[in-house]
């Protein structure tokens, strides 16, 4: 799903009441939550280009993938192959500028890639063991080198085949250097996953996170990858609500003290 931040115009405004609003907390999920959505949208296209692809290319493919963010620069690099016997064997390149694709054929650091496949592996595998009967959910992955060398993962609902914006559950990860362990894991469940139908006309909705006391980097992602789709996006935690407004495409977030009054637009439906 493509995410047109060109036209999202954010701003954060806060409210009187909002004094106990962690702004340095949201702000920071903010900034990672937008380079969630860079990174969606450097997959999205260069996955299109993977499907175009000649058959005898296509074969090779394993289900490994990635981008890579060029240090200091708007260039993404988006590798796609194959990882077995702890290898990463690339088997397309593309770079990726200012929605300009180009295929990549100069020669690559295996080793280093091999590092963020073995990360993906090792976090996709912890998030089966805490999904357990949810499989049929289709998520997102990311990943990011951080300057210590180790790994941040994050595994997201996908946007469903069935048009349905997925919510309730996030899989956050610190791994080592090596991509082998698991040094911190930030994961939020619910306990289940609820969703909302993308339809022609946009409608208000409100996603139910009364079990922690602050928005997750889940929920804010959520509200910034969907926002095109949606009209006013609703935070709800124990103690605050965050809204994204929508007025004539611009948009800004304010943020309140308490539950605000159930609008009659609020349209839930369970996945």
């Amino acid at each position: 799903m493509k995410t047109p931040f060109s036209l999202l115009l954010l701003a954060i405004s806060y409210l009187a009441s909002a004094q106990k609003f962690d702004v340095a907390d949201f702000t920071a999920k903010e900034e990672v939550a937008r380079w969630l959505c860079a990174y969606d949208e450097v997959a999205w296209h260069t996955s299109d280009s993977v499907l175009a692809l000649a058959d005898d290319e296509r074969q090779q493919l394993g289900g490994e993938w990635f981008c890579i963010k060029d240090e200091g620069k708007d260039t993404w690099q988006a590798y796609y192959g194959k990882y077995a016997e702890r290898r990463f064997t690339p088997v397309v390149h593309y770079s990726y500028t200012n929605g300009k694709i180009n295929r990549q054929y100069n020669k690559v650091d295996t080793t280093a890639l091999s590092l963020y496949a073995s990360a993906l592996q090792l976090a996709a595998r912890q998030r089966m063991v805490g999904l357990r009967d949810s499989f049929q959910l289709q998520f997102n992955q990311y990943i990011q080198r951080n300057a210590d060398n180790t790994f941040s993962v994050w595994i997201f609902p996908a946007f469903q085949p069935n048009s349905v914006a997925v919510y309730g559950g996030e899989f956050i990860y610190t791994i080592n250097a090596e991509g082998t362990s698991i040094l911190k894991d930030e994961s939020y469940l619910s306990g289940k996953f609820l969703g909302f139908k993308v339809e022609r006309e946009a409608y208000d909705v409100r996603l139910n996170y009364e079990q922690v006391n602050k928005p997750t980097l889940g929920a804010v992602f959520f509200a910034l990858y969907y926002a095109p789709y949606f009209k006013n996006i609703t935070i709800q935690t124990a103690k605050n609500t965050s809204i994204l407004f929508n007025d004539s495409g611009n948009r800004f977030w304010s943020h309140i003290e308490g539950a605000p009054p159930v609008s009659k637009g609020d349209k839930k439906k369970k996945k």
